[in-house]
């Protein structure tokens, strides 16, 4: 079954020009409010969607009152160290193989705890009535207006 954004839906995002026009771009009205806010206001009807992770969907319990979540994968999320380069640079070379090495097995860390946080919440998420919809990911290739 083929679900799209109807213009006019009201999508609650980050405030951001880059995700407010990413939503208008999809025929939806971009509301801005604080994750805290997702929940009651879909619950009463005002907001109509939200755009987020699962995780998010899933601890925030926006899957009890919005029981469809479509997997877009329109925005990847980053998660990153920022350094000065000075201070990489000033380290000794034995301190900076291991710390380069450290950041590496943290990333990889971090990268395989997500995923498999991702996976446990999906599975909490169905068992609590969600649908997860898989989307025609071509359908936004065929619509970039960039």
């Amino acid at each position: 079954m083929q679900r799209t954004v109807r213009a006019g839906k009201k999508i609650r995002v980050q405030e951001s020009e880059k995700h407010i026009r990413m939503i208008e771009l999809m025929g939806a009205s971009a509301t801005l409010l604080s994750l805290g806010e997702v929940y009651t206001t879909m619950q009463l009807g005002v907001l109509d969607g939200a755009e987020d992770n699962e995780i998010s969907y899933v601890t925030q319990n926006h899957y009890k009152v919005a029981h469809y979540n479509s997997n877009t994968n329109h925005l990847v999320g980053l998660d990153y160290m920022i350094m000065r380069h000075d201070l990489l640079e000033a380290m000794s070379d034995a301190d900076r193989k291991l710390f380069l090495a450290e950041r590496d097995a943290a990333m990889t860390e971090h990268t395989d705890l997500w995923n498999s946080e991702t996976d446990a919440v999906i599975e909490t998420a169905k068992a609590g009535g969600a649908e997860f919809i898989e989307v025609d990911h071509q359908a936004f290739a065929d619509a970039r207006t960039y």
